[in-house]
């Protein structure tokens, strides 16, 4: 027999009923404690609701670089200043989840009163822009109140921006639905230290041929943690560096390729030299030109096709990497995050006096065709819609534009506004070509183009594959380059439907509102656009002479 204290009948019930109403009774507490906070918060929202006087506006945007969140609370700051009557709420949403975002608040009624546009297709497409957004086009030829007292005063809001505002044109409603506070453009930054240990200037590289010779010494030295050295990573591939060289190969086919007499070239116009034998994969240019991406890929990491944003910038940061292609928007978050000087210049494009590729070359890609980003619409439902468009007046005004772009590290748009130290290589360069040919002609030959390219540019494949390859899938009848042509006729005819419904709507407003500005000069414009497509026939007559055969729309 155990001489140890016999538990009394119940006791262990008592202790865990005990523990029971003790766990209970502090949930009730936290719960009570909860309703008393939530209702205290009630009634302190609804107090400063009965109270609020200002005029509440909303502005939307996915920009969550360094700088631009600042730049704008400081602009937004010095706007309530003049009105001290509106209070301007921002509100910054990743990228990922914005267009799902901005798709519910739009629908529910609930939208915000500036939107940055993009990202959803409650922004692009046209009958979703029409039904939720705001046209400018009246306001827009009217002078910027905020340019009084500059040289801008006098001229109209959109003659106001460096690309004449078409970054806010919508051609196939003939109508201005928003408008550019930016631009957003593409360079190489280097990190000067590295570079000093293999060349005597901290220029970055000052020709092509340059920075083969700087790539190819950067490979023989190694990093601060003993890791070799990358001599360039890309942010978004190497799409951004191949596309200028494209330009500068290609530009002098456009004689050739251009048929439109538009002064640039389309897939669709390159699959019909294409077919004509004008153009093709043994041109000594387009095997130079081939050779070239070959070339600038080598200077890339191993995995360069699978390489994210993220892993490129990361990179660079911690100096396993020397150069980077990225765009404007990741200057500030550069210059706050490297702990070595940083060097920014234009993208290396061989010139007519590179020694290997100088006989092939028409000059450097130009940029004066960039329009202008970071654009910003007005939602229709906006409460505050005079607010909410002034603010975008003085956010686009020589003086806020120049002010907030100067802040955020961003290029500014506006004509004749100063950008930072940082964003003068940024500014877009005029001087130069556009055009250049592009086999990736639409639906599976697009596919499997990008396909081979990539497979091309690892070196898993030789020049002949790309080129067969490439061909095969131009040819192919069931989805090659004529099934993407017959696309494109059928879209034609449906644009064509499009511009008639647009037409009876001006037509309707001339007849029907006499105090209609502008009706009558957007009927006229967009009715010689509908003629200039004459119903997609030029499509098919143009097939049916290079191809010798009849075509039907998709």
């Amino acid at each position: 027999m155990s001489d140890s204290p016999k538990t009394p009948p119940g006791s262990a019930h008592a202790a865990g009923l005990s523990r029971w109403l003790n766990m209970n009774s502090l949930g009730a507490l936290l719960l009570t404690a909860v309703v008393i906070a939530s209702a205290w918060q009630v009634i302190f929202t609804q107090r400063a609701m009965a109270t609020e006087t200002k005029k509440v506006i909303k502005i939307a945007h996915w920009q969550l670089e360094a700088g631009y969140r600042q730049a704008m609370d400081k602009i937004i700051a010095k706007y309530e200043q003049m009105h001290p009557d509106v209070k301007i709420e921002q509100v910054a949403i990743t990228e990922k989840l914005y267009s799902q975002c901005l798709n519910t608040e739009l629908i529910s009624g609930e939208g915000p009163d500036l939107t940055e546009m993009g990202a959803s297709k409650m922004t692009s497409q046209a009958s979703l822009l029409v039904r939720y957004y705001l046209p400018l086009g009246e306001l827009v030829n009217e002078p910027n109140p905020y340019n009084k007292g500059t040289p801008l005063e006098k001229r109209r809001w959109r003659e106001t921006l460096i690309d004449g505002m078409r970054g806010g044109f919508n051609d196939s409603l003939q109508e201005y639905y928003q408008i550019p506070t930016a631009f957003a453009m593409i360079r190489l930054y280097y990190n000067k230290d590295l570079l000093r240990q293999v060349t005597d200037h901290q220029d970055g590289p000052r020709s092509f041929a340059d920075f083969l010779a700087i790539s190819n010494k950067l490979k023989q030295i190694k990093g601060d943690d003993n890791r070799p050295i990358i001599p360039v990573v890309g942010c978004y591939g190497t799409g951004n560096m191949i596309d200028p060289l494209a330009v500068a190969f290609t530009a002098n086919e456009e004689a050739n390729v251009d048929t439109e007499l538009v002064g640039s070239v389309s897939t669709m116009q390159t699959y019909e030299a294409f077919c004509r034998g004008k153009i093709n994969f043994d041109s000594p240019r387009i095997k130079a030109m081939y050779a070239c991406y070959r070339q600038l890929v080598k200077q890339f990491a191993n995995d360069f096709s699978s390489m994210d944003r993220q892993t490129a910038v990361f990179k660079f940061v911690q100096g396993h990497a020397a150069m980077l292609a990225t765009g404007s928007w990741d200057a500030t978050s550069l210059t706050t995050q490297v702990k070595f000087p940083l060097g920014v210049c234009q993208l290396p494009v061989p010139t007519q006096d590179d020694p290997l590729y100088g006989p092939y070359i028409a000059g450097r890609p130009n940029e004066a065709g960039n329009t202008g980003g970071v654009p910003y619409g007005v939602n229709k439902a906006s409460h505050h819609l005079k607010e909410a468009l002034d603010f975008l007046a003085y956010l686009t005004s020589l003086p806020g534009n120049q002010e907030f772009n100067r802040m955020a590290d961003w290029p500014p748009v506006v004509i004749g506004a100063q950008p930072s130290e940082l964003m003068k290589p940024f500014m877009p360069d005029p001087t130069g070509y556009t055009s250049h040919v592009d086999f990736a002609y639409g639906g599976n030959v697009l596919t499997v183009y990008n396909g081979l390219l990539v497979q091309y540019l690892q070196g898993d494949i030789d020049y002949d594959t790309l080129k067969d390859g490439t061909e095969n899938a131009l040819r192919d009848a069931n989805q090659g380059g004529d099934h993407a042509w017959a696309r494109e006729y059928s879209d034609k005819i449906k644009e064509v439907r499009a511009d008639e419904r647009t037409l009876a709507m001006h037509a309707t407003r001339i007849l029907m509102d006499p105090t209609a500005k502008n009706a009558d000069d957007k009927y006229r414009r967009l009715l010689i656009q509908q003629a200039a497509k004459n119903d997609g026939e030029e499509y098919r007559y143009r097939f049916e002479q290079f191809r010798g055969k009849t075509i039907a729309p998709e």
